[in-house]
């Protein structure tokens, strides 16, 4: 007997011995992933209600999504509850229009044709501004920035305040030259702003997207632009989906960018019938379109943040929107809510 052959069923116990585990750790991962995906695809049967208010509204009074809660703005002032029922913040003031910007725990509230600018930074802070121009529209960020736009009558300007109220950046633009505002975003950490503008040449009207880094490359560029996108048609809303991906958003279609540091153009989807209603976040992108085929109003299509189709829907109700709710999809309008999952359940 050689050495050779006393080795060979030792040979075979360790082949034996190592495909056990292996077999075993293929088939749980099996099981285990078969069970995630039964957990995600399962529809909903039932539906626990952990706390009612009864609550009048009036077109002075807007509920906004907080956290876990919400948050309740009027004219006299502004309040967050959560999940419970129970108060987290509020704030008093006196406001003929308020307009609020929400991203995390922070808000922001403005007097929109007026001066006034409340930050909040979600523990009970807050602080009160007074612009130098009228405000037209805010945006904040998860990092606690506020972009403020404001109009003197012929300009217009643009300020990033921190949650302080400490100015961080300002910028202005020439409506003769740049156009007229249409919409702005602001990233999620607070250093990357992209602006919307409306430009007319004789009848035709088009649009622009402004890119601005003020962080450390961004001072290397003119005004802290570092790219501009011409379009022979008007964007009507430009949204971040996190730190360095956005989207532009067009009657009929949407353009997907990155922007590291200085914008890329990405995916460009089109559809077949007008957009009605978007949402963007950090989970991707909603887009609400007109639905022509009879006996339904609406066809929902929801893709990821680098363009990726992850659902779609046709509905018969008539719908104000909708918005992703965690892994889900949530619709809504003034009577009712409706959730689905990725497979339409």
């Amino acid at each position: 007997k050689t050495m050779a052959d006393s080795e060979k069923p030792t040979s075979k116990k360790r082949i034996i011995f190592i495909l056990i585990p292996i077999v075993l750790g293929c088939a749980l991962l099996a099981v285990g992933g078969y069970l995630l995906y039964r957990h995600i695809t399962s529809p909903y049967t039932s539906y626990e209600v952990v706390y009612t208010e009864n609550v009048v509204m009036g077109e002075s009074t807007d509920y906004i999504p907080y956290i876990e809660g919400y948050l309740r703005v009027s004219r006299d002032g502004a309040e967050a509850v959560d999940s419970d029922g129970l108060r987290l913040w509020n704030v008093s003031y006196s406001m003929n229009s308020p307009v609020v910007a929400v991203c995390g725990k922070y808000a922001s509230v403005a007097d929109l044709g007026a001066k006034l600018l409340y930050l909040m930074d979600g523990n009970g802070g807050l602080s009160k501004l007074e612009m130098p121009y009228k405000i037209e529209e805010v945006e904040c960020s998860l990092a606690g920035v506020t972009a403020v736009r404001m109009n003197d009558g012929s300009d217009d300007y643009i300020r990033l305040v921190d949650i302080s109220g400490n100015l961080l950046a300002e910028l202005k633009t020439v409506e003769e030259k740049d156009g007229f505002p249409v919409d702005m975003a602001l990233s999620s950490n607070g250093k990357k702003l992209v602006t919307s503008y409306l430009t007319v040449d004789g009848e035709k009207a088009a649009g622009s997207l402004t890119f601005y880094n003020f962080g450390n490359v961004g001072k290397n560029y003119v005004n802290n632009v570092t790219g501009i996108f011409k379009f022979d048609t008007v964007v009507p809303a430009v949204k971040f989906l996190g730190e360095n991906r956005l989207c532009a958003f067009f009657d009929t279609s949407i353009q997907y960018f990155s922007f590291e540091e200085v914008p890329k153009e990405g995916k460009k989807l089109e559809f077949t019938e007008r957009i009605l209603n978007v949402y963007a976040s950090q989970t991707g992108v909603a887009v609400m379109q007109e639905n022509t085929s009879e006996g339904f109003v609406s066809h929902t299509e929801a893709y990821d943040t680098t363009g990726n189709r992850i659902f779609e829907s046709n509905s018969s109700n008539e719908l104000s929107g909708v918005m992703f709710y965690g892994k889900n999809l949530l619709f809504y309008n003034e009577f009712a809510c409706q959730i689905l999952n990725r497979d339409g359940i």
